[in-house]
């Protein structure tokens, strides 16, 4: 035992001055040259070393280099491929000091990688060896029979991606990553942290074998990438030109983030917890998502998806099965119910001056074929359809056919643009007149069945701008349906003396078999000139605008009588139907009153009835007279009469309150 301390002590002793001279029984200057000779004869790219060239024992036993770049590809934007600060590179002592270097471990501190395709699809990642295939071949072979490799630590990494087709620069920063690796045909493992757009990104996985990475067929992998924005993870095939097959399973709390991690932004609402899985199959500008299945704020659909990522802004083409769908979930940002915020001031009256936030057609181009559920758009409902949507530089245009909408049936054409101009074009069967006009229009007292044609255009950022700035043309007919809240042929019939409250109360209805006109707008304001309504006892015709944007209504309605049933002539309330009369005010609240100007010109031009009651009787009867014949000019009623003749003018001023 006395022995043996002794000996010990010489043997350590003699190890520390071995390893204190090893600085200079090791050539470094000529390891320096020699390094980057192989570098340039794997690679094809010169290796350079600015800095010193020495041994090291921390962080690993080896050689440490400083100021390390690796040279870009000819015409590349960065002046290099990589820039390490320092390298250490991990090597066994005894093969060293024969001159043979084995590699352990690699060690990179602050390391700059800059990835860049060309303009034609080349990547800067791609080398080519300066020595022929055979000897690459013959270096291969001897690597797998001798490498034994302890694998590569990168700390305070940054790697930044260039496309020229695109011109975007992408970039993850504050790198931290272990890869252990025995040799090229051993499983890898990976862990990194890193940043990505300010989110903080764990990625963990393992590949089966490195070697087979690089062949055509690649190799297995498991991949799982975890942060606040996304949870995601990958089961299948990896080969080193990127490309993948497995599958797919992603979820995020808020698809809003997760978008902003690509370096893209919107203001829109939506977007908000998303699950979705497929069966992955990625290549160098294609991604395609077969049997996908996915859910975006609630609302699910499944199908396939093509995504092209060649160009600036990614296109996708695929159908979807798709359950209820509310759109206004992804064009206001701001909006909130008004039950659940007590701050948020009372809802104004008209329409909304909230902005239309559609700047998410900027994102993405799009060809879909979609077969949805149901459909909300602003207040409007769609039913059941199958839609052709695509998108173009920001343009959505959507084509329904078929479509349902509130009972009825038929198709649209729909545009929107991210810059606020929009188009409808569509024609409906059998429309449910009352939900579809009150969620269109506001208008919520008209009842029927309804065919309806619109070809219209509007722009604006908000629906009160679009609504003053609507545009087109359109025929409307309504069957079988009454108008509630007026009686307008008791308003007809009572104008001539006092209008009765009861024919303009929540209670008064106007029945009609037949309904409608044709129309053309401009500026916001309809502009009608055949109205025409229809029943058993009435018949009225009418012209007028509505201004939309104002929520206003200017119209003389020209009340017609119709003969009896009994087919004896009209009634003595028939005949009271022939005062034209106005409808005027807003929407909220209408007021009736006679159209002077109309029935003096009626007057004038000697109107008739159609049992051709002349121009006299029926003044008389509208007027309180009697409508018989005159009697003779001597007898004693016409002796009273003739004390004081009332003249139609004077008639009309008692009509209106004059004297």
């Amino acid at each position: 035992m006395r022995r043996i301390l002794p000996i010990a002590g010489i043997v350590l002793g003699a190890l520390i001055l071995l390893v204190l001279a090893l600085p200079f029984l090791v050539p470094m200057d000529a390891y320096k040259g020699r390094i980057e000779d192989a570098a340039f004869d794997q690679t094809g790219r010169r290796l350079s070393i600015g800095g010193s060239l020495r041994l090291s024992f921390y962080p690993v036993l080896g050689l440490k280099a400083h100021d390390v770049a690796l040279a870009n590809v000819p015409g590349g934007k960065a002046d290099a491929l990589a820039k390490i600060d320092a390298l250490s590179v991990g090597v066994r002592v005894w093969p060293l000091l024969s001159g043979k270097v084995e590699v352990s471990r690699l060690v990179l501190e602050k390391p700059q990688i800059h990835l860049e395709v060309d303009r034609n699809g080349g990547t800067n990642w791609t080398f080519k060896s300066a020595k022929e295939k055979k000897d690459a071949e013959e270096k291969k072979a001897s690597l797998k029979a001798d490498a034994q490799f302890g694998g590569i630590s990168i700390s305070d990494g940054e790697i930044s991606y260039f496309n020229a087709r695109t011109g975007k620069t992408r970039a993850i920063s504050d790198i931290d990553a272990t890869i252990d690796v025995m040799d090229l045909t051993s499983p890898v493992t990976l862990h990194a942290e890193f940043t990505l757009n300010k989110e903080r990104l764990t990625l963990d996985g393992t590949v089966q074998s490195p070697d087979a990475l690089r062949e055509e067929t690649g190799t297995r992998a498991k991949l799982a990438l975890d942060g606040d924005a996304l949870n995601a993870t990958f089961d299948g095939v990896l080969t080193s030109k990127g490309d993948a097959d497995g599958t797919l399973v992603l979820k995020t709390q808020s698809l809003k983030r997760l978008i902003a991690l690509t370096g893209s932004k919107s203001s829109a609402g939506g977007f908000g917890a998303m699950s979705l899985s497929a069966t992955l199959k990625a290549r160098e500008s294609f991604v395609g998502l077969n049997g996908l299945k996915v859910s975006l704020d609630g609302t699910g659909a499944s199908g396939n998806l093509a995504i092209n990522t060649a160009r600036t802004i990614p296109a996708v083409k695929g159908a979807l099965t798709i359950g209820d769908l509310n759109l206004n979930r992804f064009t206001d940002a701001s909006a909130k119910s008004d039950s659940a915020n007590p701050d948020v001031a009372p809802k104004e009256a008209g329409w909304s001056t909230k902005p239309i936030d559609l700047s998410a057609l900027e994102l993405i181009n799009a060809d879909l074929t979609l077969d949805v559920g149901r459909l909300e758009v602003q207040s409007l409902k769609v039913g059941k359809s199958r839609i052709h949507a695509t998108i173009n530089n920001g343009v959505l245009v959507a084509n329904l056919d078929p479509i349902t909408l509130y009972g009825g049936s038929g198709k649209a054409r729909l545009s929107a643009s991210a810059g606020g101009n929009f188009a409808n074009n569509l024609s409906f069967n059998n429309l449910q007149v009352k939900p579809f006009l009150t969620d269109a229009l506001g208008v919520s007292r008209i009842e029927g069945l309804g065919t309806v044609t619109l070809d219209i255009t509007a722009a604006g950022k908000s629906p009160q701008a679009i609504m003053r700035a609507l545009g087109g043309k359109g025929a409307i007919t309504f069957r079988n349906g009454r108008i509630r809240g007026v009686d307008l042929g008791g308003v007809a019939k009572s104008i001539r003396t006092v209008l009765n409250p009861s024919t303009t109360s929540d209670d008064a209805t106007t029945d009609f078999t037949e309904m409608g006109g044709t129309f053309t707008i401009a500026n916001g304001v309809l502009t009608n000139k055949d109205f025409h309504l229809a029943s058993p006892f009435l018949r009225l015709t009418g012209a007028g605008t509505i201004d939309i944007g104002q929520r206003t209504i200017n119209y003389v309605v020209s009340p017609k009588a119709v003969a009896s049933a009994t087919g004896q002539g009209a009634s003595d309330d028939a005949r009271g139907l022939g005062i034209p009369f106005h409808i005027t005010g807003s929407w909220d609240k209408l007021h009736y009153s006679p159209d002077l100007a109309g029935f003096a010109s009626g007057l004038l031009q000697g109107i008739t009835s159609d049992k051709g009651i002349s121009t006299k009787r029926l003044l008389n009867g509208l007027f309180g007279g009697s409508d018989k014949e005159a009697a003779p000019a001597d007898s004693t009623a016409n002796k009273e009469k003739n004390k004081k003749k009332e003249s139609p003018v004077d008639a009309l001023k008692g009509l209106f309150g004059g004297n």
